[in-house]
């Protein structure tokens, strides 16, 4: 059973989804579930937690690039090494600006990970939460590096 779903294939975009109700995953999905250390904290900020550039990042360093640029992704691998922020370091006040700034995201189609870390409602999502964290000054550093991480993967639909 799971809260949140990965694809094993990803291609021009990358997610994590939020389930409405905890469900059955099967081989084709990666499924997270909650500890029970964090059942009462609110699903949207997970869900931001999970969707930031650095959990995008994490997404696309931990898979490798199959035929025509897909992403290729290991349960296990990802079971093992993807990590998330700390839940615990914001105060109520902070989560709730971080799901404030996220919402706009979740309200619209996703988009090409090129085109969406260029979108305005992303930029702000990704500087509110790099300031709540204080890693502001790596956002640009990180956002470089999945967009070159992206760019090398996806390179093989061109050859």
């Amino acid at each position: 059973m799971a809260d949140f779903a990965a694809q094993i294939n990803y291609d021009k975009s990358l997610f994590i989804a939020k389930l409405q109700e905890r469900s059955f995953v099967d081989q084709r999905l990666i499924g997270f579930t909650l500890k029970q250390t964090f059942k009462a904290e609110s699903s949207d900020f997970l869900l931001a937690l999970l969707n930031n550039t650095i959990s995008m990042f994490f997404i696309e360093a931990l898979g490798f690039g199959r035929g025509l640029g897909a992403l290729d992704l290991s349960k296990d691998r990802v079971e093992e090494s993807f990590r998330i922020l700390d839940p615990n370091i914001p105060i109520n006040k902070q989560k709730r600006e971080i799901v404030k700034a996220f919402k706009p995201i979740l309200n619209r189609n996703r988009m090409k990970i090129e085109d969406e870390m260029e979108q305005d409602d992303r930029v702000n999502f990704e500087r509110t939460l790099f300031r709540i964290y204080g890693i502001e000054e790596h956002y640009e550093s990180v956002k470089a590096a999945l967009l070159k991480h992206y760019k090398i993967r996806v390179a093989v639909k061109s050859k």
